[in-house]
């Protein structure tokens, strides 16, 4: 919307920046509300702030992958093996 307010030109810029202005106004409110509520969230969680609780959360997140892939791994390794067993069997 900033880009586009940005580009109007002769009597339409005048019309109309102030509507695009208006928008543009609006959006920041609605998106001031929702860090609000954001940090809200973050705090009745027990973080002091939202870049606490990104911390913890990337941690966590990475820690989830690395641990995903360690499944992966050790279900391949068993794979492996009952098939091996399989064989000797055979």
């Amino acid at each position: 919307m900033e880009q586009e307010r940005d580009i109007l030109k002769g009597l339409t810029k005048f019309t109309k920046k102030g509507e695009l202005q208006s928008r543009i106004d609006r959006k920041n409110e609605e998106i001031d509300i929702l860090k609000v509520g954001l940090s809200w969230i973050a705090k009745s969680y027990g973080y002091q702030n939202i870049q606490k609780f990104y911390a913890t959360y990337h941690k966590s997140h990475s820690a989830y992958a690395d641990y995903g892939e360690q499944v992966a791994d050790w279900e391949k390794l068993k794979e492996k093996e009952v098939i091996g067993r399989i064989k000797k069997c055979a």
